[in-house]
């Protein structure tokens, strides 16, 4: 039973390494809109927080099923399957959905608009008053690379860094 009792504790830092939880915030665009991020911390006090946006549809459909454990699509997207990586010692990661009125998909035409910075900026706020400390970088994927610019440009006070990988800014799915 000693032996056993240790065992458990020397994996408790392990299971810490992927907590996670679902946050749904109302838009300030309206009472019916939502946007939804899934927070991947091991961390109480982040310095960093990345945003991470998976790139084409961009939908993540976060919910939980009956059990209350999360769920959502798109866990292949690379920044979404490596969410983990970016929850360290001194960071944490936050894996945005689409806002609640876009969940068709996600496309250039809504994300080149205004509506985005004032969803994403309302959980940057929230995120700067639970850790008004850390730094906010900003990163997009794919096709999600020109709404991450676009935050940047809108946000430039409340975004510090931007990091684009894979950009694609035309979309075209025609062979």
């Amino acid at each position: 039973r000693q032996w056993l009792g240790i065992g458990l504790l020397s994996v408790l830092p392990f299971l810490a390494w992927g907590d996670e939880a679902l946050i749904t915030l109302p838009s300030p665009r309206g009472a019916d809109i939502t946007q939804s991020y899934l927070w991947t911390s091991k961390t109480a006090a982040p310095k960093i927080i990345y945003l991470l946006f998976p790139g084409h549809p961009g939908v993540l459909n976060l919910r939980k099923d009956e059990s209350g454990e999360i769920k959502f699509t798109l866990g292949g997207n690379f920044l979404i399957r490596s969410r983990h990586l970016f929850a360290g010692d001194d960071s944490a990661a936050a894996s945005l959905d689409a806002p609640s009125d876009e969940m068709g998909g996600f496309e250039d035409s809504f994300r080149t608009t205004p509506k985005p910075a004032q969803d994403i900026g309302a959980v940057i706020d929230d995120l700067k008053r639970r850790f008004p400390n850390a730094r906010i970088a900003a990163l997009g994927t794919s096709a999600s690379v020109t709404g991450v610019a676009h935050l940047a440009k809108n946000l430039p006070r409340k975004i510090d860094a931007v990091v684009l990988t894979s950009s694609v800014t035309v979309a075209s799915f025609r062979i």
